[in-house]
């Protein structure tokens, strides 16, 4: 007879293989194995009501779960860190190789886009900052 049936309610096997009931450890244990077999874990968090309540309407507006769109936005700040680390270590290296001394147009030009470059990554790095920013 099925859970369904039985009158629990929750439907699936809820027993051990063996026709026994399944312990509490035991289903939390199935449970963890198959999020790993999936490549996943559990992340506990709290957040503002407020920020829950902004990714309920984007996970409403995009159709997709909410805990999509939380993984989606994990992987946009981590994109947005891996970015910056990148520019960083780029930036310091092109820095390294500028000239010590303008000699040249083309050396004034070399270090006047080095600079525009620094500035786009400094307003980077300071909303990124921001973002994480306890409020």
């Amino acid at each position: 007879m099925s859970n369904a049936i039985s009158g629990n309610g929750r439907g699936g096997d809820d027993g051990d293989g063996n026709g026994g009931p399944i312990a509490g450890k035991d289903r939390v244990q199935q449970h963890r194995d198959r999020l790993e077999a999936r490549q996943r874990r559990r992340l506990e968090v709290c957040v503002s009501i407020p920020l829950i309540d902004t990714v309920r309407q984007i996970a409403q507006w995009r159709k997709t779960p909410m805990s999509a769109t939380v993984q989606d936005a994990l992987e946009c700040y981590v994109q947005e860190y891996q970015w910056l680390t990148a520019e960083d270590q780029r930036l310091d290296e092109v820095r390294d190789r500028l000239p010590a001394n303008v000699n040249s147009l083309e050396d004034r030009h070399r270090i006047e886009e080095y600079k525009r470059h620094v500035a786009v990554f400094n307003e980077r790095l300071d909303r990124f900052r921001k973002s994480g920013a306890p409020s």
